[in-house]
């Protein structure tokens, strides 16, 4: 009776490392780069009920937006050009709820997207993620600021962004004034809409 052969070391070690390398290869594919992160389903041009749209341009708005629940907030500054934030780096984002908003819970575990888009495709060309730096409720909950290390330059015609979670809609329905500060330099206002 013949004896079976075994598999060579070097040969079974020659398997296992390309084995790695086809693996590794897979999964790196599968990270998307910056310039590939999208914004969530509402910005990117598909509305809840799947018919294209246009991509965030209202200052702030609520995933669900159910009166009392927790919720998605995504807020998308315009940078105007001629603004004074223009040319600095970005320092902070703060936005300011009305008093029946909750953002006390929030976290830096609730950050889900924070960056800016460049050219307004719903696409954000810089992750401010690894710039993140801190974050602080005030107002008895009603005001959240986001501060950074200031590694990135605010230009023209920037939309910047923040998606946040476990954020408490306002117990009612209705239209509520919201305001975003950039850097204490420009102050947007615009309205939250809970139905």
């Amino acid at each position: 009776m013949r004896a079976g052969r075994a598999v060579s070391p070097v040969v079974g070690v020659a398997l296992m490392v390309a084995i790695t390398v086809v693996l590794a290869g897979t999964v790196l594919v599968a990270v998307p780069a910056v310039g590939d992160i999208e914004m969530p389903s509402f910005a990117d041009g598909e509305t809840d009920g799947g018919a294209a749209d246009e991509v965030q341009t209202e200052l702030i708005h609520a995933a669900d937006g159910e009166p009392g629940d927790t919720d998605d907030h995504y807020v998308r500054v315009h940078v105007e050009e001629g603004s004074d934030a223009v040319g600095n780096s970005l320092n902070q984002l703060q936005v300011t709820y009305p008093s029946s908003a909750d953002v006390s819970n929030v976290s830096g575990s609730d950050i889900e997207r924070i960056g800016i888009d460049s050219d307004g495709d719903g696409v954000l060309e810089t992750d401010a993620m690894v710039d993140l730096s801190g974050l602080s409720t005030s107002n008895d909950g009603s005001t959240l600021a986001v501060t950074f290390g200031g590694n990135h330059d605010v230009e023209a015609g920037d939309w910047l962004v923040l998606d946040v979670s476990d954020v408490r809609n306002p117990a009612s329905a209705g239209e509520y004034d919201v305001s975003v500060n950039v850097n204490g330099d420009v102050t947007r206002d615009g309205v939250l809409t809970v139905e």
